[in-house]
């Protein structure tokens, strides 16, 4: 069944937690890192994902983002943050995929077979 993911991702389409890369959110003005110690678990500390996770032979092919706009807003919480991310160039990348696992606060989905639909604004 196809669901759609929608992503927050810069200009170069990079993710806000892929280190190393240019622009990574980490070194942009609108990361606070005191806000999300515990709404970011990790997907191995994700209830749903944890076992999914575990078994992915290849973790690389896989990215992150949220089933819904909810979950998102859940995840970025902070009306200040959205409005830095988005002064910072970053938008919503909408995706429908098919291979997906869908976790309580964040999906995992392989990107090189999800089909890019639409952007939108953070805010």
């Amino acid at each position: 069944m196809k669901e759609l993911c929608f992503r927050v991702v810069n200009a170069f389409d990079i993710g806000l937690y892929q280190a190393g890369r240019p622009e990574c959110w980490y070194d942009l003005p609108s990361y606070d890192p005191d806000t999300y110690e515990d709404k970011h678990p990790t997907p191995s500390s994700d209830r749903l994902l944890a076992r999914p996770w575990y078994e992915l032979e290849d973790k690389s092919q896989y990215f992150f983002g949220f089933k819904s706009l909810e979950q998102m807003r859940q995840w970025i919480y902070k009306e200040h943050v959205l409005r830095g991310l988005q002064e910072d160039g970053f938008r919503i990348a909408i995706y429908q995929t098919e291979d997906y696992y869908i976790g309580d606060t964040q999906m995992i989905f392989r990107k090189s077979t999800a089909t890019l639909i639409g952007r939108a604004d953070l805010i």
